[in-house]
């Protein structure tokens, strides 16, 4: 019963966060796997814009790190990818696919720092369910995009779920291993048109 009670306390704290402005800045995750052979850890940076959502991908390149930049633009239904060094883009329809179908499994989680969070558990399907014990994201009670319900990176990674900010993604391999993506960092900002902004670029196929 007491959990009960805290979850129904959390949902019309959350109605009141969903009424007003939502949450537009940055967060930075790390990526990695747990259990496989390669123990490096990637990292990406997110930017949370209302109609849109810019990922950046950091890839170790021998004694360098490159950029890896996705613009998804909700409004345009297109997808840029960014070519930050040759000044460059390319578009493409936007594909708003989900690999993972996320119900809301009516528990709380923490997050990194002690963020609050509703959990998620992924409805597998039977192809899933060859290679994978489980699939479970932590959804964010602070952090939430009012305008954009579900998105997931390339169709498989979520970075939206249920109008919040994933903060923690893991999945549970059937070979031991276990790929996680954590939050490392969040910060609000008022506006982000400057990630956003291709003045100067060329379009390329």
């Amino acid at each position: 019963m007491k959990q009960i009670l805290i979850y129904i306390s959390l949902s019309l704290i959350c109605c009141n966060s969903f009424a007003q402005n939502g949450f537009t800045g940055i967060a930075k995750y790390k990526l990695g796997v747990l259990g496989g052979t390669d123990s490096n850890t990637d990292s990406m940076a997110v930017v949370f814009d209302k109609y849109r959502v810019m990922i950046i991908l950091y890839i170790p390149d021998s004694n360098k790190v490159s950029e890896k930049i996705f613009i998804d633009d909700f409004i345009q239904k297109k997808s840029f990818r960014v070519d930050k060094v040759k000044q460059t883009y390319a578009v493409d329809t936007l594909k708003a696919v989900t690999a993972y179908e996320f119900i809301n499994a009516n528990a709380i989680g923490y997050a990194a720092k002690n963020e609050l969070c509703f959990r998620y558990k992924a409805k597998l399907t039977d192809a899933d369910k060859q290679t994978t014990f489980s699939a479970e994201c932590l959804g964010s009670l602070n952090y939430m995009t009012p305008t954009i319900k579900d998105y997931s990176f390339l169709g498989v990674q979520p970075i939206i779920v249920d109008n919040r900010i994933v903060m923690d993604f893991t999945v549970f391999k059937k070979n031991g291993t276990k790929p996680i993506i954590t939050i490392s960092n969040i910060r609000k900002l008022e506006n982000v048109d400057s990630y956003f902004d291709l003045w100067g670029y060329k379009e390329v196929n």
